[in-house]
């Protein structure tokens, strides 16, 4: 009878195993696994966004040289086209729109609608500024004014 009870006691006296279950270390690799994945994510749309801007900005750079350029320095004939790394612009007359009309304040305070002169030395002329990138899905466009000499405007 003694050997029974010294058993029983030393059974209670062991401590239960501790550590984590098979269940807690799945759950624990799973919401791990989950957290990573969505990190990984957002950097990347981070990196691609300011790629994506990168490009943007190089675009408004072009079109701004491009708007800056002289009209006696622009490449004629109309319209002209070219490459800049991976941007291509493009330069073409604008025939869809209606005449030019400037309008002035008159002495009482109301607006003068003054049509422009279609002189023969020099009238006005509608340009679309144009730069694409990624591929072509990408594009800025840019309509401007400018005096023209009808040589320039193919004798029009």
């Amino acid at each position: 009878m003694t050997a029974a009870p010294a058993a029983s006691r030393l059974r209670r006296r062991v401590a239960p195993a501790g550590g984590f279950s098979l269940l807690e270390m799945l759950v624990a690799i799973a919401i791990a696994g989950v957290s990573i994945a969505l990190i990984y994510r957002s950097l990347g749309d981070g990196a691609s966004k300011a790629a994506e801007l990168l490009q943007r900005q190089r675009a408004h750079l072009l079109l701004e040289g491009l708007l800056q350029t002289p009209p006696d320095r622009l490449p004629y004939p109309l319209p002209q086209e070219g490459r800049s790394g991976n941007l291509i612009w493009r330069i073409e007359p604008v025939a869809d729109l209606p005449p030019l009309v400037l309008q002035s304040a008159g002495p009482e305070g109301g607006t003068d609608r003054i049509p422009v002169a279609r002189s023969p030395s020099a009238r006005p002329q509608a340009l679309r500024y144009s730069v694409w990138w990624a591929g072509g899905r990408r594009q800025i466009n840019v309509i401007a004014w400018r005096l023209a000499s009808p040589a320039e405007q193919g004798g029009r």
